[in-house]
């Protein structure tokens, strides 16, 4: 980190321990928060890279050789989402406001976001689970409604914490939505199979207590919290049970 003065806001490591990607912002009297975001990128043994000064959040994919994060306005607010290469440059840009909670596939060929509705950058994130994908260009094609009911309209609920599989088959996220799969549903956890389209409710919980944590790639194991306790879980994507993992240590 540059000085004393700056505060890290975001920070992300890519797969294979190459690459660091941190987003760095002034507390310099004078300055304002949300003018002064630059994303640093370091590459091992590497001077560091300032990738943008107007960064919210960043993350890497495998081998960190794409990097995506949010731009944000003067005013703090994420006007869309960048995908850069780090020896090829800018890859794409797509347009999202409030977009917000990103993460990457391995291949940097996906991006997952939420598209939210609150202006204030500091509340908790919840809203809309998309999936963009990258090599599809930035049309309505190229996204995925995630946390959308069997029918493709909006649910009922929001939805927030979005992980997608470093593979890019599955992505998992927590929702307050009772009608994203076929016959109802409930507030919980829940994980949608990229190739087939359909979501599937990995455990009930009430919403706004679960943070996910990650997701395997062909299994679609989940370790997550458990609401209202300090305790880490893993859920199995297939058989719905779960094991305990960590508790008392969060």
């Amino acid at each position: 980190i540059p000085g004393s003065a700056d505060e890290l806001r975001s920070l992300d490591l890519s797969a294979d321990g190459s690459t660091l990607a941190a987003v760095v912002r002034a507390r310099r009297p004078g300055v304002p928060d949300a003018e002064d975001g630059r994303l640093y990128v370091w590459r091992v043994r590497s001077s560091p890279l300032l990738v943008s000064t107007t960064a919210g959040e960043a993350v890497l994919n495998a081998d960190g050789s794409r990097v995506a994060y949010t731009h944000v306005s003067s005013s703090g607010l994420s006007l869309g989402i960048q995908v850069e290469g780090l020896q090829s440059g800018p890859v794409a840009f797509l347009s999202v406001p409030l977009a917000r909670s990103i993460t990457m596939s391995a291949d940097g060929s996906k991006v997952t976001y939420l598209r939210t509705s609150d202006a204030v950058p500091t509340a908790p994130a919840s809203g809309q689970v998309e999936m963009w994908r990258v090599s599809d260009g930035v049309g309505d094609d190229a996204i995925t409604r995630v946390s959308a009911t069997s029918s493709g309209e909006a649910a009922n609920g929001p939805s927030a914490n979005p992980v997608i599989a470093s593979d890019g088959t599955a992505i998992t996220f927590s929702s307050a939505a009772t009608d994203l799969v076929q016959g109802g549903g409930a507030a919980g956890l829940y994980r949608y199979d990229v190739a087939s389209g359909t979501r599937h409710l990995i455990a009930a919980a009430p919403p706004g207590t679960t943070r996910m944590v990650g997701v395997s790639e062909s299994t679609g194991a989940t370790v997550a919290e458990i609401p209202g306790t300090t305790t880490l879980a893993l859920y199995d994507g297939a058989t719905r049970g779960r094991t305990l993992l960590l508790t008392g240590l969060l």
